[in-house]
């Protein structure tokens, strides 16, 4: 990313000194400077300049920027736990779409899905995404993609288990594998078509989600 000090990111001058093995890290802001001691290779998070903002930034042993810390897990109540972050990639590509637009671009598949709690309950399904509804004239319809329908002793439902060489166990899965893609752009969806029980793979074009 260059120098962190640069960026509106975190408006701090960064002074770095290390030796083979660990080094010293200077945070210096008018009137507040801190010295930490980090090892080799080890992330370094930057605290805010605030601590309740709930936001740093997450660099590596070299001070380059690798993520965005935006929340924080904590049995104590205290900033101490476990620490999430978003990666610089996304930062990268969200945050022009934000400046442009005034929200995030999100494509998809253009369908619906069953929830999770639903599809364990009534179809039996624990793993995968459930497709509830598919507009026929969309590129998932055109593909070949299936709504869930009333069939003989139950229901026929399509099941999406995979997109290109990813595994899909649940919506987190599938928001993940599509989470850099672009409008327009073709993945490779693999479909456990129900109560057939056979697997299929569709090529489906991607589509910008209605906010």
């Amino acid at each position: 990313m260059g120098n962190l000090a640069e960026t509106p990111l975190a408006p701090l001058l960064l002074s770095l000194a290390r030796d083979q093995f660990e080094g010293w890290l200077t945070l210096e802001r008018p009137g507040l400077a801190r010295r930490f001691r980090w090892k080799k290779g080890a992330p370094v998070q930057l605290a805010s300049e605030r601590a309740e903002d709930g936001v740093a930034a997450l660099l590596d042993s070299r001070g380059q920027l690798i993520g965005m810390n935006t929340m924080i897990f904590s049995t104590s109540g205290s900033a101490a736990g476990i620490g999430f972050a978003v990666p610089v990639t996304s930062i990268e590509r969200i945050v022009p779409q934000i400046i442009r637009t005034g929200r995030p671009e999100r494509v998809g598949l253009g369908i619906e899905i069953v929830d999770a709690r639903t599809a364990a309950l009534r179809l039996g399904v624990t793993g995968g995404v459930v497709v509830d509804k598919v507009d026929p004239e969309t590129p998932a319809g055109k593909a070949g993609l299936l709504p869930i329908a009333q069939a003989t002793g139950g229901f026929s439902f399509d099941v999406i288990v995979g997109v290109d060489d990813k595994k899909i166990e649940s919506f987190d899965d599938l928001f993940g594998a599509l989470d850099e893609k672009a409008e327009g752009d073709k993945v490779r969806v693999q479909v456990r078509r129900l109560p057939k029980d056979e697997v299929v793979t569709l090529e489906i074009a991607l589509v910008k989600l209605r906010q």
